[in-house]
């Protein structure tokens, strides 16, 4: 049984009857992570005391059954997409200068490639005018 499949069982009195307790455990975790977007300490606190899967489970159906008729819609909640990186600077400047500028700074390729998506105008200037001040 795949997650959702468990989840919708989890609001059903009929369907989670079948359910068995190796599916309980397998989706314990991810169920505990949805269930926190509404009851964040009451699902925290499960994973605190370390519980038995299949018991955490079983009362958290009993919960759901008796406060929800259905699956409730702040379960659907979407993430944020991602905005679009724009094309990084360092493809821009010659691998010897960037690495020349790494090693002047005292910081680490992937501290570079952090700043350059954090403050990409800043870190493409600043690499122009090292590598002018290089070739001068």
């Amino acid at each position: 049984m795949e997650l959702f499949d468990f989840i919708d069982c989890l609001f059903s009195k009929e369907k989670y009857k079948a359910v068995p307790n190796s599916d309980k455990r397998k989706h314990c975790f991810m169920t505990l992570r949805f269930l926190s977007i509404k009851y964040p300490w009451e699902a925290n606190m499960y994973n605190l005391i370390g519980t038995n899967e299949v018991s955490t489970m079983d009362v958290w159906h009993l919960i759901m059954t008796k406060t929800h008729t259905r699956k409730p819609q702040w379960l659907y909640t979407k993430s944020e997409k991602r905005a679009e990186t724009s094309e990084s600077p360092l493809k821009k400047v010659d691998k010897d200068t960037v690495s020349s500028w790494c090693r002047l700074r005292g910081v680490g390729p992937k501290d570079l490639e952090f700043a350059c998506r954090v403050f990409p105008s800043q870190v493409a200037s600043e690499l122009k005018a090292y590598e002018k001040a290089v070739e001068a």
